[in-house]
């Protein structure tokens, strides 16, 4: 039927009985849009093995109980990330951590790591959770750590300086390296090794990671950025011609008047 589910899931476990509960109340306007029926797995997390238990939601609120000896390390709600829906997911920061870990898939990894970078202190589990993220097999959670590194920057500054450098130049993946070549113009503007492979990045093959290269590079040293964008006013290529275009607009003054006219 129309519309989606806008899910709360809630945990708690029953000491005195050894059970895990699991509560899920369905949000969204019963008015305009149905209370579904969705059958889903969760995964349950202990010290040694992970459980999966099929479930049916068909109810505004409901609870599930699940019988185990301790408290789990994490509940994995909807363990196949299989629904279409909004949904609010009250874990604790140590379950987030435990799913980062050892969850399965690149959703768990990307949802984990969303919820870790919020509040993460630098020389906590949360920053090991980002510098391993630094390194994670999916482009996306790579580019996400990169975003949230502050801390690691806190928490030892030429480390996540060579790691950053590395990923800006040999990332497979273009966002990877303009969101590294970000992160290095706004933490490392000083330095001149990094100014110098922001220089090497003029050339880079990904026209995304070329403008933001030369953006930073002008804004480092606007006279010499400047005078980069003149040497490629006379490329041909249309890609080209919009970084140009556009740096000018934001950078530029009286003096690519010309340029701006009749490009």
């Amino acid at each position: 039927d129309k519309g989606h589910p806008s899910l709360k899931i809630d945990y708690s476990f029953d000491e005195i009985n050894s059970k895990q509960l699991v509560t899920v109340e369905q949000l969204q306007n019963l008015e305009t849009t149905p209370l579904y029926k969705i059958p889903l797995d969760v995964d349950i997390y202990t010290s040694s093995e992970v459980i999966r238990e099929r479930i049916t939601l068909s109810q505004k609120k409901e609870t599930f109980y699940f019988k185990g000896t301790a408290q789990p390390e994490l509940v994995n709600f909807d363990s196949q990330k299989m629904l279409l829906c909004t949904k609010t997911d009250n874990h604790s920061n140590e379950e987030w951590i435990t799913m980062f870990k050892r969850a399965p898939l690149y959703l768990d990894r990307m949802e984990a790591l969303s919820k870790i970078v919020k509040n993460y202190e630098s020389n906590s589990e949360g920053s090991e959770i980002v510098k391993l993220a630094l390194t994670d097999p999916h482009w996306n959670v790579r580019a996400s750590a990169i975003k949230n590194c502050t801390g690691l920057i806190k928490e030892n500054r030429e480390e996540i300086k060579s790691t950053l450098m590395k990923l800006a130049t040999s990332d497979p993946k273009s966002d990877v390296r303009d969101e590294a070549l970000i992160a290095l113009s706004n933490n490392y503007n000083n330095d001149e090794k990094v100014n110098q492979l922001i220089r090497t990045a003029i050339n880079d093959s990904s026209y995304m990671v070329m403008g933001t290269a030369i953006t930073s590079l002008i804004e480092n040293d606007r006279n010499e950025g400047i005078a980069m964008l003149k040497q490629m006013e006379s490329d041909s290529n249309h890609n080209v011609a919009i970084i140009v275009s556009d740096i000018y607009t934001a950078y530029g003054d009286d003096e690519q008047f010309d340029y701006m006219t009749y490009a």
